[in-house]
């Protein structure tokens, strides 16, 4: 089985005025940050809303913000770890395996011991990616919590967005 040395996590920030912006925390194997990405903030126009219906979220998350985030990782993550549903499609898209953590179970997914309990989720048509995402988040969370580097990318990104709307006002 590889080693992970680089774990990307991606997150999701919802703003006001349906605004949207996402990030990606890169670590290495301990937690310890290596970079931080940003997305520009996004807001669906109501024509895409329109023509992209029930689907908007899942094509915003993976192709607008996952997979350029993922791509310009330098050097590449070993595994993309997220909490939002939509973003396991990012798997289709990208040539790294990537797990949702999840409180429910998935048709691909293992449970990862623990407080809370969290089940890790594969896409569907990469089943092994399992493998290698439960040997490397059990030793992990037993450094930090799951879900603590997700705090992590959401108080980046709030910082960002309020650096930025206020550079605009100025």
């Amino acid at each position: 089985m590889p080693t992970v040395n680089r774990l990307a996590y991606i997150d999701i920030c919802k703003f006001d005025a349906d605004y949207y912006r996402a990030g990606v925390l890169v670590t290495d194997r301990y937690s310890d940050p290596e970079e931080f990405r940003c997305t520009s903030a996004v807001r669906p126009t109501k024509l895409q809303q329109i023509l992209w219906g029930s689907r908007l979220s899942e094509h915003l998350f993976c192709h607008v913000f996952g997979k350029p985030l993922v791509e310009s990782l330098s050097p590449a993550a070993d595994l993309v770890i997220t909490r939002h549903p939509f973003l396991l499609g990012l798997r289709s898209v990208a040539r790294v395996p990537v797990i949702l953590l999840a409180s429910k179970p998935d048709s691909v997914s293992r449970l990862l011991p623990g407080p809370p309990p969290l089940h890790l989720c594969a896409h569907q048509r990469h089943p092994e990616d399992l493998d290698l995402a439960v040997s490397t988040i059990s030793a992990l969370v037993t450094m930090i919590p799951p879900m603590e580097p997700f705090q992590r990318i959401q108080a980046a990104i709030q910082d960002v967005h309020k650096d930025e709307t206020q550079a605009k006002a100025v």
